[in-house]
């Protein structure tokens, strides 16, 4: 019996409870921030009232958890207010397992949050290695486990939200290289969107190409399916953290070759040369020879395929079946 406190990042909270039920267990699911209705949006804004908001979500919550559970397990959790922790740390005689999917150094309030688990794990090898949290990387979802071997009609694919300098990279890679085929879907929210090009303004940055960027967002079997029509796979990470993406891992995970910007890759044991090439974010050098298939091709062994899997990463954070350690090297 699981209470599981997600982030509700895409569909990965629900891909995980599912796993996690398919093994056997009993999953409590919520999410760890309120999903904001129009009117608490615009509230929210004008009146500057979110802690009162979040507050009262987390209040309807403690109403409805069961009596017991086996484990509690958080991703993130730095939303999640004090008397909610108490309350359910003095209810619950169970292990507390916090996930650390984000660099902890972005992680607002985490010398607080850290005080209410038994267990701490995290998705960043080097904070691992710096706080002496388990270091467990993140994992891909079944559906990317086969590849279709459809025709590479593209050498290059991104696709990923807006942030940091993707839209930058995007841009040089389009405009140095014009003989890769590059297909990429760089995407946003209209109010980002608006909020962005403002700050830009104010910083006398340009202004974003709106032609360049998406504002429909695309299916997972749409995404998977450009992937697999694709030799290599683009990952930009952002600039302060140093965890491997979950798009870099599914990208292994279909055989795609991999062009990051994120250089600790090269400290895993499934790193190529051959297969995975290292890009620096402002001067970006990509041979044209990289696309050339070779012998080894496939990043993945198999056994590399079940340790970065859903079900494998369940386990570990369940300690049902310990792997990873924090001297990876």
């Amino acid at each position: 019996r699981v209470l599981f406190i997600g982030i509700g990042f895409y569909d990965y909270d629900e891909h995980i409870t599912r796993k996690i039920e398919n093994l056997g267990g009993v999953v409590d699911y919520k999410r760890y921030y309120p999903t904001l209705s129009f009117i608490q949006k615009v509230s929210k804004k004008i009146f500057k009232n979110e802690k009162l908001i979040v507050e009262n979500y987390f209040k309807e919550l403690l109403k409805n958890l069961k009596d017991e559970y086996d484990y509690v397990l958080v991703i993130k959790g730095d939303k999640i207010p004090d008397f909610f922790y108490k309350a359910i740390r003095k209810k619950y005689k169970c292990p507390f397992i916090l996930y650390q999917w984000d660099s902890i150094k972005r992680v607002d309030n985490f010398d607080n949050t850290k005080k209410y688990f038994d267990r701490i794990l995290t998705f960043d090898r080097l904070d691992s290695i710096k706080y002496g949290y388990e270091f467990r990387p993140l994992f891909y979802k079944d559906i990317f486990l086969s590849n279709d071997e459809n025709q590479k009609e593209n050498d290059l694919f991104f696709s990923g939200y807006l942030h940091s300098d993707r839209y930058e990279i995007v841009k040089n890679i389009l405009k140095s290289y014009k003989n890769i085929r590059f297909k990429y879907h760089l995407f946003s929210h209209w109010p980002h969107f608006f909020n962005e090009q403002f700050n830009r303004f104010k910083k006398s940055k340009p202004f974003y190409n709106k032609n360049l960027i998406s504002f429909k967002s695309i299916s997972e079997l749409q995404n998977k399916e450009l992937m697999s029509k694709s030799k290599a796979v683009l990952d930009i990470h952002h600039p302060e953290q140093s965890g491997l993406t979950i798009r870099t891992i599914e990208s292994l995970a279909m055989g795609n070759k991999i062009i990051t910007t994120n250089e600790d890759i090269k400290n895993y044991e499934f790193y190529n040369t051959k297969n995975i090439l290292i890009i620096n974010r402002d001067n970006i050098q990509i041979p044209l020879d990289f696309f050339e298939e070779n012998e080894e091709n496939k990043n993945f062994t198999n056994e590399d395929k079940k340790s970065y899997s859903l079900e494998q990463w369940v386990l570990d954070v369940f300690e049902v079946k310990r792997r990873y350690k924090n001297d990876l090297k």
